[in-house]
């Protein structure tokens, strides 16, 4: 492609931006209208201008050679004598062109809103804010012909936006100063701006403008329209206060729990609240509840009210709910440390929603302990494990010849982090997986345990849930990996058997008994006995193996016999129906249910590759927790 522009018949040069325009346009980007000689075919020059007589191409006035074929500029050339027709020598004439131009383009007095001018002088096209052209400085003329020092008021001027008086620039509503200039804003007056000054008074109870640059600033809060408990905010001293709102309008139930902030003598506004609640934090259901704090030890001597309001998380927003309750607002003050007032706030939420640790455990701190089993806790801990069966077997670890086992020490395991796992899970089976069969009208049976088993769940401090089938099953383990599954928690990862990767349990310590590996003496392993005794004052007895009782969520079990097929039950044309959905490592779902739901637990009865003990296993760890450590001997 060239890079010279040859002009062909009928292009034009616009009058207002000397741009060359193809012959089909009637007007140019920036507005200029072709004239009537342009119309006619003739290419309008400006004066000086000359066409090449080698190639044709129209040259600038200021160019000694054709830029396109190289040829000398012919002696005496008339300035377009032979292509223009209508433009004439000199500024004047130009700027007369451009002022027609503008005037056929809706530029002049009278046209557009924004009512920029041409420049009579070198016809640029100036802004109507402008007193001058910034071309060559040519002063703006006036109707009449004249000059003026003041651009005519336009209607493109926001509500409060000035005009400098210095130089002309439309400054912002918001600027005390010119941006150009830096001139100060005058005072109100005519002619001091395109619009009226900004408002002094502020459009809701509170905002304010500011005294320097005039913006407008929203009240830093404002009051809840509400009966909130709280002391009046001014008679607070200067410290951080934690405020945790539960706003609930009529349709709308949401929980926000705001992050801690210092607000001094001053209180959540109601925009920071919707915020906090759709933006920031899981927005939540209200729970109409009030109850003690769990520890009053936490309670800061200027807490009010001596209570917080409980909180249930809710993925959902809870829009167009219907609920009606009133905005309450609960504070815990600063006299509370940092690290306190969050584990209480924790610690009640938790227990809103049946996460909390059980009430009996003696610790709620972070990480997890190790506490010696209460009295009433090794009695029935004793009682549960009295062997049923014979000892020994083929999967025995460590023969000997003995004729009981014996509780010697009992441990209960507090693990916030694992508790809290095992709580969600047995949350989401109660409220996702037993409704859906309920809806589906499957019935989850009652799974019963052995005896001395059911005596030990009777007399437990554990509040369990039977229409989870939420169990005590023991199971063995050895001493060297103990510490890891204090941790952790029991990974079905790690496990393997006759019936696929789960974790196993009995119901009977006879059964674990043949799995366990003894613990000879103390000092034999110095990180297990510095938690199990040295922690706790116990002494070693010597000797000893180690069983877990764990709490476990059997659900809705499956059974089997021979580990592959269902007892009892065949599928169409009388084939077995397998017990697996994917073999070894899930259950197959429970038959009706839409949407399916997996079985929950496997149960292994007596009779085809059991003969002594039923065995229970679980596919999740989430659905285990370790709760009790019991020290047994042989004798």
């Amino acid at each position: 492609m060239s890079a010279a522009w040859q002009a062909k018949p009928g292009d034009w040069m616009c009058p207002l931006c000397n741009t060359r325009v193809f012959a089909w346009k009637s007007q140019c980007l920036c507005g200029g209208q072709k004239t009537t000689a342009q119309s006619q075919g003739a290419v309008v020059m400006k004066a000086g201008d000359w066409p090449c007589p080698n190639c044709g191409d129209i040259v600038f006035a200021r160019n000694s050679s054709c830029r396109k074929c190289g040829a000398a500029k012919p002696a005496g050339t008339a300035a377009g004598s032979s292509v223009a027709s209508t433009s004439a020598s000199g500024a004047a004439s130009a700027g007369a062109a451009a002022s027609a131009a503008a005037a056929s383009s809706g530029y002049a007095a009278g046209g557009p809103p924004r009512q920029d001018w041409p420049c009579p002088s070198c016809g640029d096209i100036v802004f109507a804010s402008k007193s001058a052209c910034r071309k060559c400085g040519t002063t703006r003329p006036t109707q009449d012909g004249g000059a003026s020092s003041t651009p005519p008021q336009t209607s493109s001027g926001r509500l409060g936006d000035w005009t400098c008086p210095s130089c002309q620039d439309l400054v912002f509503g918001s600027k005390s100063n010119c941006r150009k200039c830096g001139a100060a804003r005058p005072s109100a007056g005519p002619g001091s701006g395109p619009g009226p000054t900004p408002p002094t008074a502020s459009t809701a109870s509170g905002d304010w403008n500011c005294p320097n640059c005039k913006d407008l600033v929203f009240v830093e809060a404002r009051p809840i329209v509400a009966s909130a408990e709280l002391p009046d905010p001014s008679a607070l001293p200067h410290r951080q206060v934690r405020h945790q709102v539960t706003a609930s309008v009529k349709g709308i139930g949401c929980v926000a729990d705001a992050a801690t902030m210092s607000l001094p003598k001053t209180t959540l506004a109601e925009s920071a609240v919707c915020n906090a609640m759709h933006g920031v934090v899981q927005s939540a259901r209200t729970l109409a509840q009030k109850t003690p704090a769990p520890n009053a030890q936490l309670q800061g001597p200027t807490q009010s009210p001596p209570h917080r309001l409980l909180q249930h998380l809710n993925p959902h927003c809870g829009r167009g709910t219907g609920v009606a309750q009133s905005v309450k607002m609960s504070s815990s003050l600063g006299t509370l440390p940092a690290d306190r007032a969050a584990k209480h706030d924790r610690l009640t939420l938790a227990a809103s929603m049946g996460l909390a640790p059980p009430q009996y455990w003696t610790s709620n701190g972070e990480g997890f302990s190790l506490a010696v089993a209460s009295p009433e806790e090794l009695q029935a801990l004793s009682k549960g494990l009295r062997p049923g069966g014979s000892f020994g077997g083929r999967d025995q670890r460590k023969g000997g010849s003995y004729n009981t086992l014996q509780v010697t020490r009992a441990w209960r395991l507090q693990h916030p982090g694992l508790w809290g796992k095992y709580a969600m899970e047995r949350e989401n089976l109660r409220s996702m997986d037993m409704k859906a069969l309920k809806a589906c009208n499957i019935e989850v049976k009652p799974i019963k345990v052995r005896d001395d088993f059911e005596q030990m769940m009777k007399e437990l401090p554990a509040d369990l849930d039977k229409e989870l089938n939420e169990v005590y099953l023991s199971h063995g383990s050895k001493p060297e990996i103990l510490p890891a599954i204090f941790a952790g928690g029991l990974n079905e990862r790690y496990s393997g058997g006759l019936f696929g990767n789960g974790t196993y349990f009995a119901e009977d310590i006879a059964k674990n008994d043949q799995y366990c590996t003894p613990d000879q003496r103390y000092g034999d392993a110095p990180a297990l006995h510095k938690m199990l005794y040295d922690a706790t004052g116990l002494t070693h007895p010597g000797q000893v193996y180690y069983v877990f009782v764990c709490r476990v969520l059997l659900g809705h079990e499956i059974r089997t016999k021979d580990g592959s097929t269902v007892l009892d039950e065949a599928a169409a044309g009388g084939r077995a129906k397998s017990i697996w959905s994917s073999q070894s490592r899930e259950l197959a779902c429970v038959e009706g249910s839409n949407p399916p739901v997996l079985h929950h637990s496997l149960v292994v009865e007596l009779g085809a590759k059991l003969l002594r003990f039923r065995e229970f296993i679980v596919y999740h760890g989430d659905r285990i927790y370790p709760e009790y450590l019991v020290a047994y001997q042989r004798v």
